[in-house]
């Protein structure tokens, strides 16, 4: 009796579809690819009993895959969110200088209506306090001019008051420091034309 010798086991090959998988996933453009890849090649190795390697690779593929996902999914929704909030900002600024705007003009109604009862703007010493307390010594005062007292701007700051103004010489510049606090910037808002 003869024996033929035994033929060669062969080894098991890597799944070309784990490798695939792997590939899409760390490019990132293509996770969801290699997500489904990742898993149709762990069912094949597992189907070739001992055939196919390259379960790692499959694994590795599919948790790569759900982190570019989800990293996918923040940057979009960051994408969104930024400019929301941005938006919000600018909206609260908005609405802050327009109560600042309406405040000027119920300012500059009761200094017209001192100026008709006293034949003068408030003095730059007598400032806007003069809307709600008669200045020692004037006659003809019939206020207070505002009756809520004097209020502060939106951003928590005072008002300013200048006569003769440097914007308004003939009158009065009357404004707020703007979000800053800071007078004479770029930011306040004035009863002047800003050029």
């Amino acid at each position: 009796m003869t024996f033929s010798p035994a033929a060669p086991v062969a080894a098991p090959k890597t799944s070309g579809l784990a490798i695939a998988s792997l590939i899409c996933a760390i490019l990132g453009c293509t996770a969801i690819v290699g997500l489904i890849l990742g898993f149709v090649a762990l069912s094949k190795i597992k189907a070739s009993r001992g055939q196919l390697t390259g379960r790692g690779l499959a694994i590795a593929a599919i948790v790569i895959s759900v982190i570019m996902m989800l990293l996918a999914v923040v940057g979009i929704v960051l994408s969104m969110a930024v400019p929301l909030v941005t938006r919000a900002a600018i909206h609260a600024g908005a609405t802050k200088s327009a109560a600042v705007g309406t405040t000027l003009e119920n300012f500059e109604m009761a200094i017209d209506a001192f100026e008709v009862d006293c034949g003068r703007y408030p003095t730059t010493a007598e400032g806007l306090k003069a809307l709600v307390q008669q200045p020692a010594g004037l006659t003809g005062w019939k206020g207070p001019y505002l009756k809520a007292g004097l209020p502060m701007d939106s951003w928590g700051h005072p008002y300013f008051y200048v006569c003769p103004g440097r914007h308004n010489p003939q009158a009065y510049d009357l404004y707020s420091a703007g979000p800053d606090g800071k007078t004479d910037t770029a930011d306040d808002i004035g009863n002047w034309e800003k050029p």
